[in-house]
Formats: structure tokens, C-alpha cells, sequence
């Protein structure tokens, strides 16, 4: 008798441990989820932080050489609103690493980037270059580059995100930009080297003029 007592109790004590070691066990499996979850969502907080929602899943940009003495600005497509934007490779990377409730992100990248100059004086040049400003406006959404100093009415400064060619003084010349803004209602502007893509203009998009040259 005393040695089925045996028997029993020791069954117990094994069946309890493995049942604790298991339950161990999935503990340490859920955790480490739950934590990347929680860490996902800590984003910066600045003009994009409207954009930045349950982040979830990471999307890579498409590689892009990096060029001495340049700064890259990614060409970027929001799919639900057709808005257009251009964003340094962090704030990028940040974007389209945001999911949404439906499980995709808002922001694409089209592929195009302008290589803009990382200092107003690079050596290849005798005269200075003009700095690219980025205005912000919070009631839509808008970003708004131009080379203008004067911070536009209901837009805040987001600084200087790099600097153009101006064209002037003999520099030499690269590619003119264009600024086309969107006529359909919102506020949206793409910026481009392909004239021949909206020309002087159409229905949809206003030319605004050259805002400077790489």
C-alpha cells in the first residue's frame, strides 16, 4: 500500500511540474511578442506623428546609393488620398513602416528620388547654393518646399532639408524641379524633373514654376 502511495505522490508532483514548466514556457513565447508591440508604437512625435498608427510590420525603401556631400529625399505616394510627398530616408522609413487598422500601410514609395546638396557651399561650386525650405500646414496635412524664407500663411517651418542649384551667377546648371499644385480641391503638390509629364500645366495640376535645379 505504502509503496502505491509512493507511486501516486510521485506521479502528481511530475504531472505539476510539467504543467508549470509548460505554462513557463508559454509565458516567455508571449511575452516578447507583446513587447514588440509596445515598442513599435513609440514613435517620434512631429508632423508625421498623425500618419504614425499601429505599426506593426516593417517594409524596406528601395535601396538607394548613398552619394558623399548629398542628402536623399524619397519620393513618396499616400494610396487612400493620392497626396504626394517627400521625405528624408528616416522619415520614410518611418512611414511606410506604419500600418493601418486594415493591415497596410498609407505610404508607398514611388521608386524617384532628388539627390539635394548637403551644405550650402560644396566645393564643385564658386558661389553659394539656395536652401529647399519645408512648410508644414496641420489643418490637412500639406508639405510645401520652396527655396521662399517666408513661411506661408497657416504653414509652419520645418527647417531646411537641403540645398538646389539657383541658376544664377554662372553656377553651373543640372536638371530644373518643377512645383505643380493639385487644382482638384486638396492640397497636394509633386515636384519633378519631367516636364513633358503635366508640361505648362492641365485640368488637374497648376504649374507653379521652377523651384531650382540638381
Amino acid at each position: 500500500m505504502r509503496i502505491k502511495f509512493l507511486a501516486l505522490t510521485l506521479l502528481v508532483l511530475t504531472a505539476t511540474a510539467c504543467k508549470k514548466e509548460a505554462s513557463t514556457d508559454l509565458i516567455e513565447k508571449e511575452l516578447p511578442v507583446k513587447a514588440d508591440k509596445v515598442a513599435a508604437t513609440r514613435l517620434p512625435s512631429d508632423s508625421l506623428k498623425s500618419s504614425s498608427v499601429n505599426a506593426r510590420v516593417a517594409f524596406q525603401l528601395p535601396y538607394k546609393e548613398e552619394v558623399p556631400g548629398r542628402v536623399i529625399l524619397y519620393k513618396l505616394i499616400r494610396y487612400k488620398t493620392n497626396q504626394h510627398f517627400m521625405a528624408s530616408s528616416q522619415e520614410a522609413y518611418q512611414l511606410i513602416n506604419t500600418i493601418n487598422n486594415d493591415g497596410f500601410s498609407e505610404w508607398q514609395a514611388d521608386g524617384s528620388v532628388f539627390y539635394l546638396y548637403a551644405t550650402s557651399t560644396p566645393t564643385q561650386f564658386s558661389g553659394p547654393l539656395i536652401p529647399l525650405y519645408r512648410y508644414y500646414r496641420p489643418s490637412n496635412g500639406d508639405h510645401y518646399f520652396t527655396p521662399s524664407s517666408a513661411t506661408p500663411s497657416q504653414y509652419i517651418s520645418e527647417g531646411i532639408v537641403g540645398y538646389l542649384q539657383s541658376g544664377k551667377d554662372n553656377m553651373a546648371l543640372g536638371s530644373p524641379i518643377y512645383s505643380y499644385f493639385s487644382l482638384k480641391g486638396k492640397f497636394d503638390r509633386i515636384y519633378t524633373f519631367d516636364f513633358n509629364w503635366i508640361g505648362n500645366g492641365n485640368s488637374n495640376w497648376y504649374l507653379e514654376g521652377i523651384i531650382g535645379y540638381l
